[in-house]
């Protein structure tokens, strides 16, 4: 019990750590905060690796998981070869660290395989998906939120290397998957299926990918709906 104990006080200080640290950097970005002065984004983005860098070097495995936000962030950014580089720091550290068999493994394989797909390195993010596939599936089963995002990743790599049949089977298996796992995550069944739709579309399956695209957007009016806040 005390064991346990430590180790759960010593995960809520690292936990406590990064959202100082993330705090702190987010701060500088707010007028009020930085005496008038905004940074903007990619400024913030260079002082958020620095602090990571130094902050955090003495704990690998917290480190590693910020490279991976960092990444995250780039990627929705659109800066792909920065994201690149920030999920490979996180993978290698994060193989030191545990080894080849591990999640945090698998999740930094997953993550590096969207920005690899999107600089056009389609051969090894196709590699690195299909390996962290094969480790979800042996650590979490068959119905988890991780493996629904690597079938994802997996298909539109392979769709953008032409192989649209094998990119409708992941999608079908991706879709039936999401149906089963209920978690708020992304993606969504709605986004599964329409990329199943284009897919389908460039098949020249045009009646099917009309009825998949249908299904995703009724899905997404009615998810828009639920969100929609009523007036008083």
């Amino acid at each position: 019990m005390t064991q346990e104990r430590n180790l759960a006080q010593q995960e809520r200080a690292k936990a406590e750590q990064v959202v100082t640290l993330f705090t702190d950097l987010f701060k500088a970005a707010d007028p009020k905060e930085a005496g008038g002065d905004t940074l903007n984004v990619y400024q913030l983005m260079d002082q958020s690796r620095q602090r990571i860098e130094t902050a955090l070097a003495a704990q690998p495995d917290v480190q590693a998981k910020m490279w991976s936000v960092l990444g995250g962030v780039y990627f929705n950014m659109g800066q792909y070869d920065q994201a690149v580089h920030f999920q490979e720091q996180a993978l290698a550290l994060r193989r030191a660290l545990y080894g080849n068999g591990h999640r945090d493994v698998a999740e930094s394989m997953m993550l590096l395989g969207d920005p690899l797909r999107e600089t056009a390195a389609y051969d090894r993010a196709d590699s690195l998906l299909r390996e962290a596939l094969a480790l979800q599936r042996t650590i979490h089963g068959d119905a988890h939120i991780d493996i629904v995002r690597t079938l994802n990743g997996l298909a539109l790599t392979i769709e953008s290397k032409g192989a649209f049949d094998e990119a409708e089977q992941l999608l079908r298996e991706a879709v039936a998957l999401r149906r089963r796992v209920q978690e708020e995550a992304p993606p969504d069944e709605a986004t599964l299926l329409q990329n199943l739709g284009e897919v389908l579309r460039e098949k020249g399956d045009y009646d099917n990918a009309q009825s998949v695209l249908l299904e995703a957007l009724t899905l997404q009016k009615k998810s828009e709906a639920n969100h929609t806040p009523r007036s008083p």
